[in-house]
């Protein structure tokens, strides 16, 4: 499941959610979950919860594939009335 919140995190922003100067670096970071969520996209607040959800370093906190699906972001995303970040879009 984590994997899938790396994914989602890159196809959302264009980069990886964790960055280090090495490896052991990097590790940490993912291990304390040292991320943050650009501002320079429009993302609903349902979708970042999501994202930090799933990529908690606690596997037993994190939601199962089911959940993930039932997510109120992948309504949202699905709406005509917002975009894939579920930011809302005018109508025309």
């Amino acid at each position: 499941v984590w994997g899938v919140g790396v994914c989602l995190f890159a196809l959302l922003f264009g980069a990886l959610p964790f960055e280090g100067e090495d490896e052991a670096r990097l590790r940490q970071r993912i291990c304390a979950a040292e991320f943050h969520i650009p501002s320079s996209r429009p993302l609903s607040r349902s979708c970042a919860e999501l994202i930090s959800h799933i990529l908690t370093p606690d596997r037993r906190a994190r939601p199962s594939l089911k959940a993930i699906m039932q997510h109120p972001w992948f309504k949202e995303a699905s709406s005509p009335r917002r975009n894939f970040f579920g930011a809302e879009t005018p109508m025309e």
